[in-house]
């Protein structure tokens, strides 16, 4: 076989392998889409009922504060497993170029209220405190209302990850950018931090910090991945500071 001969079929070898490799990938898109969609329903049933019998054993006063506590466990698991799931969703449309922006006027003082009553079960399971404060000056954001709320509401739930019996602050404020005003967001937690070496691959996809704390807590290493990407399509950027012992800022 000569030269241009064996580059030729070369080229056609690795066509092939390139054609193979997207239909694989297809596959997998088609199969964790499939997966998450069947997951979601029985998992909002989980929820919903959970979150009933709930307000029935408070309705029963001491004599429902043992099944109080079960059923709040029961509802926080599903909560958590629905956020994973969604996770998982909203990564598949990122890798196949489905994720679209949609930009509206967002008033950012009722959008952090929303974040918070999403949040209040996470923060409350270690018994810390969430303070919200957006200054007087930002105005309404022009943005993605969903990739703001969901960014906010994961740095949130990663920050109780890390964090007992402490606090968990969310402060807005207006800053100055190159082509015009902007917003800064700051979500700072004074629990267990993280180390420096964790610290450089914290936004890599399926990456979990090796921490005991966060062990003992949900996670498949994609959130912190999704906040960073929406954070890029929303023409902002996402950094993160920490000092072991000390806490973290987002």
């Amino acid at each position: 076989m000569d030269k241009d001969a064996e580059i030729e079929l070369l080229r056609t070898l690795l066509a092939d392998a390139e054609a193979r490799a997207k239909e694989a990938d297809a596959v997998k898109r088609t199969f964790l889409l499939n997966m998450s969609h069947e997951l979601l329903t029985p998992l909002n049933a989980i929820i919903g009922y959970s979150d009933m019998l709930r307000e029935e054993a408070q309705d029963m006063g001491e004599d429902g504060k043992l099944f109080d506590t079960d059923l709040k466990k029961i509802s926080a698991s599903g909560r958590s497993l629905l956020s994973l799931v969604s996770d998982v969703l909203e990564m598949s449309k990122i890798e196949s170029g489905d994720m679209e922006v949609h930009l509206e006027e967002v008033d950012l003082h009722e959008l952090l209220a929303d974040v918070g009553r999403s949040a209040k079960e996470h923060v409350a399971v270690w018994d810390n405190e969430l303070i919200l404060h957006v200054d007087p000056s930002v105005p309404l954001m022009f943005t993605d209302r969903t990739m703001v709320h969901q960014t906010l509401l994961e740095l949130v739930r990663n920050a109780s990850r890390f964090t007992r019996e402490g606090q968990i602050e969310v402060i807005a404020e207006l800053v100055e950018m190159a082509d015009g005003a902007g917003v800064s967001v700051l979500v700072r937690d004074n629990g267990a931090g993280i180390e420096s070496r964790e610290l450089e691959h914290i936004f890599d996809s399926f990456r979990q910090v090796d921490n005991t704390t966060t062990r003992e807590q949900d996670g498949a290493g994609l959130g912190l991945a999704l906040c960073s990407e929406f954070c890029r399509r929303l023409r902002g950027d996402l950094t993160a500071r920490s000092t072991l012992g000390e806490g973290s800022e987002f």
